[in-house]
């Protein structure tokens, strides 16, 4: 190798590397101002309402609202809040009492890395507060990770369980294949749960990135910022996704799927799949939607949903 050419290669690694050194001090330096600032503005706003009860050793939060009618439990996605349904809540709630959960390791509940993370603790849990909540057969909605847990909930507890609306669900397929075995906790919190990383990733759930603000995200991030390397460990310890596969196609509550046609994170296909295995369904398609159903077409989620359980009880 000539002198010129070896001169070369050492300046291109040395360049290589001070890009690396400043791109990871620019994402550690945004997150160490981000990351408060997220808190100080939004922690207000965010806790504001919340209510607390402990079951079985795991204090779960949830929102409440409605004084009258059927009730409906709302079970929010992996990485998401009772906080997602912001917008549904307030319609929702006009003729039914509507109670929506953060699971355990998510939203403001128990985040103890010695709980058990599994889809069916947690369908457990939800089915436990209903009853501590004085309600003994309600409706259950879920998105994404929660359809997973209302399908769940539908198993464990059918004479409860009166009829599913699922967004964008999970449990066909086990959704963290290939993600098994435990990460470092410097990982964790300094990359997988970076303010910028994060950011940069959020316009993947939706259709149209217009859908994405950064106000819309930061209410997110809010909450997942708060999750310990630990908790994260063990979701992926305990993970369950796809468990019920097998036995979906004795679900026989009604169900309603509605689905995002461009879905990047759970395809429409699986929604097709899940509406031909279940006994008693049909499917919704949101068109020009992605992942997020609920943030990117919340009227036509609405108007589907309230259409389904303003039907003639079962």
């Amino acid at each position: 190798m000539s002198i010129r050419k070896h001169r070369f290669k050492r300046w291109w690694l040395a360049g290589a590397v001070v890009i690396l050194v400043l791109g990871l001090l620019v994402f550690a330096v945004t997150d160490w101002i981000a990351a408060p600032a997220v808190d100080r503005s939004l922690r207000e706003e965010l806790t504001a309402g919340v209510a607390y009860r402990e079951i079985e050793g795991a204090q779960l939060a949830f929102r409440q609202a409605g004084d009258f009618g059927d009730p409906l439990l709302l079970i929010h996605g992996f990485l998401g809040s009772s906080y997602d349904f912001n917008q549904l809540m307030p319609e929702l709630a006009r003729d039914r009492q509507v109670i929506a959960v953060d699971q355990i390791g998510f939203g403001l509940s128990d985040k103890n890395p010695d709980l058990t993370y599994s889809k069916a603790q947690m369908a457990h849990l939800c089915i436990a507060l209903m009853a501590d909540l004085g309600h003994d057969r309600y409706d259950v909605l879920g998105h994404s990770m929660g359809g997973e847990v209302g399908l769940q909930m539908a198993v464990l507890a059918p004479e409860q369980v009166r009829r599913l609306v699922l967004l964008n669900s999970a449990g066909l397929e086990d959704l963290q294949r290939g993600m098994r075995g435990t990460l470092p906790a410097w990982f964790l919190d300094g990359v997988f749960k970076n303010y910028l990383i994060q950011r940069l990733g959020f316009p993947f759930s939706v259709y149209n990135r217009d859908a994405a603000t950064t106000d819309v995200f930061n209410h997110f991030f809010f909450f997942n910022n708060q999750i310990p390397a630990s908790t994260l460990n063990r979701l992926v310890e305990d993970n369950d996704s796809g468990a019920l596969a097998p036995v979906l196609d004795q679900v026989r509550q009604p169900a309603l799927l509605v689905w995002g046609a461009q879905d990047r994170v759970i395809p429409l296909a699986q929604g097709e799949e899940l509406d031909r295995i279940l006994p008693d369904s049909r499917l919704v398609v949101l068109e020009d939607c992605g992942h997020l159903t609920f943030l990117e077409k919340p009227e036509e989620t609405l108007a589907a949903v309230r259409g389904f359980l303003d039907e003639a009880q079962p």
